[in-house]
């Protein structure tokens, strides 16, 4: 049935085709339980069992306040009622309902929400801002985001409306939140352009106001933004209140704050990410990344065009051109991992956008967006900053020089025109930037680019001016090779019409047609010159014919696999196209300059007129074969050197070069020659035909040509199923057959990489694998096992192939089959919960079994050169397939990760490798699947937390993955005593709480706090937190004191018992004058200052619940509290001796 007629959204727009969102479902679920239970109540009634369902359990009050919030957003005529009632369980001062609003906020599905939707989510932010909810900024951060550039569609002006009427509302609550006025400020400095129509004057002249007013009111705050906020303010500057402000910020900086030194500090500040960041909603930034870390250069340019076609495509959006830009080049950039790959590179990127540019204010604007960077660059700033800008112009010296020029040529006019007064030291700055990339090898010499022959006198000009020494310490590399944009990734237009897209392929389908019928009348005139002729002659003209054909084919793939070692940055930055002789390199760059001469309409190259004419691909001359010859048998070396990508595609570790893994394959193929007519007759002629079609699948992916590929794929796995079927029959080995087929199996699979697609449908028989054309040969050697689970010996027999696959063999795609293994039982876990409805997994424990075996299989041939142990050797393998399974399909990662913790607890529980790589893999949505998981026990991740929590130190994660961390702790140790007392006493967690604790961690760390009961040891440990000599102010302080007050308020008396047990075990150390060593007095002393300290701080603060003076109606307490702080030189309140 379809789901749709079962589930009808309240929150979201949604089409015919969009899934159920999950957070709705079970939100809407709660609600109608409690709908349910509550009808009929008085409000008092009402008020009484909401208390005692909140009272309950954690899980208890956090089901009513899920329901409350689900009242709140889809019945606003209640939502009063229901916000009066969350107010009323409030427990955790808003944590459970800020989850929530933050899971919708940050939702890439933000723009589908209802109006009323929308409505009700900001005036539920209206009142928590009021009641000064903590982390209520992470709300205003993610709604920022979700205002589109560009955009003038009613919902968008509306969400920027009613955020700004915010924003000036709670202008005073909002001081205690810098960077939320900081993003607020650059938000609408960007949108102010936007809304420059009569319609939306009025809204224009009130984010004016409300600009200035902020930029004047809260200068400091706003001066972290950096080098762009002077960018943004120079585009609104001609508007006159704006320009009364830009005046003084250029000539009278103290005016704005005494610690304003001038526009020079700004410009010479890098703009954090965060703040690029902000000007892209989530939906672009998935789609944005999605092409920078998964396309391959070949592949990008469709997904381009959508996104630009979506996002970029009219007038009004072009302006945003700028905002997507400095995204790329200063916002976001490439790991060593993915600059390792063929994924597609940031410059190609940024050259693609160009040529959709109409405007020529804008293509001004993105060509600042592309060098600004250079004009204040410093040898500590990141190389990834100028690197886009620099590959750009040197991968299109040759190829599209006019882009060359025009970035050069606008790189010396912004020198000498942006701002005179610091002309001189923008010319350091970009000389030193050019000085980096040269240092760091991201070009190896700049002579290349400025003796090309394709740049004109001018552009050698600006070159001279601005790299003069360069060029003159560069002139002994005058010969160097200058790398060129690779003919796989010509700058093609990403935004085409649809018509006429269709009429170039038609126009393509009639040449061929007319110069296939031409090849066939020529083709019939020899064949009957032919038969007029000897028979003799003519078997000889087609071998020789077939000898020159393959020595020509043989010839080619050799030179394809030429690696030029001395070039390094052909592969570090992508170019993944052998390099051409030069007298064909003579040739093709006439050929392009011809080309360029005839069909470029920019002469001149216009700083202002940017329009980039796109240079169609290189068509091969060389006739393709779309059918393989049964008589003419290719060897695998020759077939697979054509493909010099595809067995990199899912390579893990590349270790040493692709043709002697091939050589490799080979050899295994050829070994126990002698065995082939005792053991392989039996297969008939299927080895040879599942050989033969393998190779011809490896082709017709390297051509591009599916339907061939489709065909053999078929032919493979038929002859596969049937080799298969005789292995399981007959007393055959894994070892003996493996050399014959896993091989091509290997190689196929790596031409068919994964994507982060969710499937479906799940094939469950062979025959339906042999038949999806989506499916290899891998495919179908899994699905063989899966049937053949519940029979031990051909199960065991299909493991033991399955791991000759992975380990027979020395270098190359060590964890491709495992990553392959583990997704396709993800596969079989979702087809598994969509038809049963359950999530428990009966076979799971079955399957963990045989991948040990299947692992294992390799430890006996590495174990003599390794010192590792059998665990050691299998957690690093178990790692290194779920990371390849993460970087290549998310969604199977996320839903077999579970499993992995609860059924290889041993290995995975407390792995720190593998929880960096779950938090840094996050999704939202996943986030919130697992810690429901491990909130009501059915999964453990943390082992011993004092190791696990390293990780919130770790330099390598960003801010989101450290508060996943957080979140999946909480859900993890929240309620259980024993563990959260483990958690707080262990020396080297308190000592990462001194050293790293910031406000954003108090809110996950008073979460865990808050579940737990107060105690002697967890008492003990918590006021060892703040640092010797720390401030009231610092976050430890805080914390520490927020977790007294939540003890004081909900567990009195067990606070009570806690103190007096802890005070005079501390007085009876520092009394005692035997048995103690000096390091227990020292350490009673610290203690005992600690506590007293605490206690007076705690006591004087004015927000501190009402039952915290009761502890002063406890004398003998009191009593001992005020002796230990005499002892220590701590004296305490005389309000205390009154008391």
């Amino acid at each position: 049935m379809d789901p749709r007629t079962e589930f009808n959204s309240r929150l979201y727009d949604c089409d015919e085709l969009d899934l159920d969102d999950e957070l709705e479902l079970e939100l809407a679920r709660l609600y109608a339980l409690q709908r349910e239970a509550t009808k009929d109540m008085s409000e008092i009634e009402l008020h009484n069992y909401l208390q005692d369902q909140a009272s309950q359990s954690k899980k208890g009050y956090t089901d009513v306040v899920t329901a409350l919030f689900y009242g709140v957003l889809t019945e606003p005529d209640n939502s009063r009622t229901h916000f009066q009632c969350l107010s009323l369980v409030n427990r955790d001062n808003f944590i459970a309902v800020l989850g929530k609003l933050h899971v919708l906020a940050i939702s890439t599905r933000f723009q589908q929400l209802k109006p009323p939707v929308r409505d009700q989510i900001l005036w539920l932010i209206n009142e928590l801002t009021n009641l000064n909810v903590q982390t209520i900024d992470s709300i205003y951060l993610c709604l920022f985001r979700q205002i589109r550039g560009g955009d003038l569609s009613p919902a968008n002006v509306m969400l920027c409306d009613q955020m700004l009427r915010l924003c000036d509302l709670h202008k005073s609550q909002l001081d205690a939140y810098p960077r939320v006025i900081a993003t607020a400020a650059y938000t609408f400095l960007r949108t102010i352009t936007d809304h420059r129509s009569s319609q939306l004057a009025v809204l224009q002249q009130k984010e004016i106001r409300f600009v200035v007013s902020l930029l004047r009111e809260k200068w400091t705050a706003c001066m972290v933004i950096g080098r762009d906020l002077v960018r943004v303010l120079h585009d609104v500057a001609s508007i006159p209140a704006i320009s009364l402000l830009w005046d003084d910020i250029l000539n009278n900086p103290q005016k704005l704050s005494p610690r304003f030194k001038g526009v020079e500090t700004l410009l010479m500040t890098c703009t954090p990410k965060e703040y690029l960041r902000s000007r892209i909603t989530p939906d672009m930034e998935v789609k944005l990344l999605y092409i920078l870390q998964n396309l391959r250069i070949s592949m990008y340019q469709r997904n381009l065009g959508w996104f630009l076609q979506r996002f970029l495509s009219t007038p009004e959006n072009e302006p945003f051109y700028v905002d997507v830009i400095r995204y790329i080049v200063a916002g976001w950039y490439p790991s060593n991992q993915i600059l390792q790959t063929d994924i597609v590179p940031r410059y190609v990127v940024v050259g693609s956008m160009l040529r959709s540019i109409k405007s020529t204010v804008v293509a001004s604007n993105v060509k600042l967006a592309l060098v600004y960077d250079w004009l204040f660059f410093k040898p500590s700033d990141n190389i990834m900053f100028i690197e886009p800008a620099m590959l750009l112009m040197e991968r299109s010296a040759e190829r599209y020089p006019y882009i060359t020029a025009i970035i050069i040529e606008f790189l010396s006019f912004s020198i000498e025109e942006y701002y005179p007064p610091m002309k001189d030291y923008m010319a350091q700055c970009v000389a030193c930037s050019m000085q980096t990339v040269i240092s760091k090898g991201v070009i190896r010499s700049l002579m290349p680019i400025y003796k090309c022959p394709s740049l004109d006198e001018a552009t050698r000009e600006y070159m001279q001016t601005m790299f003069g020494e360069f060029l003159k310490q560069d002139a002994a590399n005058a010969n160097t090779f200058i790398p060129a944009m690779p003919t796989s990734i010509a700058l093609q237009s990403p935004i085409l019409s649809t018509n006429q897209s269709r009429s170039e392929e038609g126009e393509g389908e009639e040449r061929d047609e007319e110069e296939n019928s031409e090849e066939e009348e020529e083709e019939e005139s020899e064949e009957e010159g032919e038969e007029e002729g000897e028979e003799e002659g003519e078997e000889e003209e087609e071998e020789e014919e077939a000898t020159k054909r393959n020595t020509r084919k043989k010839k080619q793939s050799e030179q394809a696999h030429l690696v030029d070692d001395d070039d390094f940055d052909r592969y570090l930055y992508g170019e993944t196209e052998p390099r051409r002789s030069d007298s064909e390199a003579t040739s093709l760059q006439e050929a392009d300059m011809n080309t360029e001469a005839e069909e470029d309409p920019i002469q001149g190259h216009e700083i202002e007129n940017v329009n980039l004419a796109m240079v169609e691909p290189l068509e091969s001359t060389v006739e393709e074969e779309k059918t393989l010859d049964k008589d003419t048998l290719l060897t695998t070396e020759v077939i697979q050197d054509n493909v010099p990508d595809s067995g990199r595609i899912l390579q893990e570790e590349p270790e040493g070069d692709e043709s002697e893994e091939e050589q490799e394959d080979i050899e295994m193929e050829t070994a126990d020659g002698a065995q082939d007519n005792q053991s392989y007759w039996i297969f008939g002629d299927s080895l040879n035909r599942f050989k033969s079609a393998c190779i011809a699948i490896v082709a017709a992916v390297a051509v591009g040509d599916k339907k061939v590929c489709h065909e053999h794929l078929l032919i493979a796995k038929r002859n596969l199923q049937e080799i298969l079927s005789v292995f399981l029959r007959m007393a055959i080995s894994a070892e003996t057959l493996a050399p014959k087929i896993v091989p091509h199996i290997r190689t196929v699979a790596a031409c068919f990489p994964l994507n982060h697609l969710q499937h479906t449908e799940t094939a469950t028989s062979e025959d339906s694998v042999v038949m999806d054309s989506t499916q290899d040969p891998l495919d179908l050697l899994l699905i063989t096992f899966w049937n053949s689970r519940s029979l031990p010996t051909a199960r065991d027999r299909l493991v033991c192939l399955i791991a000759c696959s992975a380990h027979n063999y020395k270098k190359g795609k060590h964890y491709l089959i495992g990553m392959r293994w583990w997704h396709f039982i993800a596969r079989q876990v979702e087809q598994h919960t969509l038809s049963t409805m359950s999530i428990e997994v009966d076979w799971m424990p079955d399957i963990v079994i045989c991948y040990e075996s299947f692992v294992m299989y390799g430890f006996n041939s590495v174990s003599e050169e390794a010192d590792n142990s059998r665990v050691d050797f299998f957690k690093h393998y178990l790692l290194q397939d779920i990371r390849l399974l993460a970087r290549t399909n998310i969604l199977s990662f996320h839903t077999i990760l579970p499993f992995i913790f609860r059924y290889l607890s041993a290995i995975a529980i407390g792995n720190i490798d593998i929880l960096q790589l779950l938090v840094t893999m996050m999704l939202p949505d996943q986030l919130g699947r697992l810690a429901s998981q491990l909130h009501y026990g059915a999964i453990r991740i943390f082992g011993e937390t004092s190791s696990s929590l390293s990780l919130v130190s770790s330099t390598e994660l960003d801010y989101y993955s450290v508060m996943s961390l957080w979140q999946l702790l909480s859900s993890e140790i929240g309620g259980r005593q024993e563990r959260i007392e483990h958690l707080f006493s262990s020396p080297s967690n308190i000592y990462m709480l001194q050293t790293h604790l910031c406000d954003e961690y108090l809110s996950p760390l008073l979460a865990i706090a808050a579940s737990s009961h107060p105690s002697y040891r967890l008492l003990e440990a918590i006021i060892q937190i703040p640092p010797p000599a720390s401030l009231p102010n610092h976050p430890c302080y805080r914390f520490v004191i927020s977790v007294l007050n939540q003890w004081g308020t909900v567990a009195f008396e067990l606070l009570q018992q806690a103190l007096v047990e802890l005070v005079s075990a501390v007085l009876e150390v520092i009394v005692s004058e035997i048995d103690d060593t000096d390091e227990d007095r020292k350490m009673a002393e610290r203690i005992g200052g600690q506590c007293v300290a605490l206690l007076k701080t705690w006591w004087s603060d004015p927000h501190r619940s009402e039952t915290t003076n009761n502890f002063l109606q406890d004398s003998s307490l009191i009593t001992q509290v005020m002796q230990l702080g005499d002892l220590l030189g701590k004296p305490c309140p005389k309000e205390w001796s009154q008391g």
